[in-house]
């Protein structure tokens, strides 16, 4: 205990929303550890 974790998570709804995000995220180089994707 007393360890801290930091994670970078990102949720995104619908197809043309995720593939906005995808094409942002390439673009961007950042880094998420989780993403959810939901329909």
């Amino acid at each position: 205990m007393g360890d801290d974790v930091t994670l970078s998570v990102a949720v995104v709804h619908g197809g043309k929303n995720t593939r906005d995000f995808l094409n942002a995220l390439k673009d961007s180089g950042k880094h998420y550890d989780f993403i959810e994707v939901m329909a």
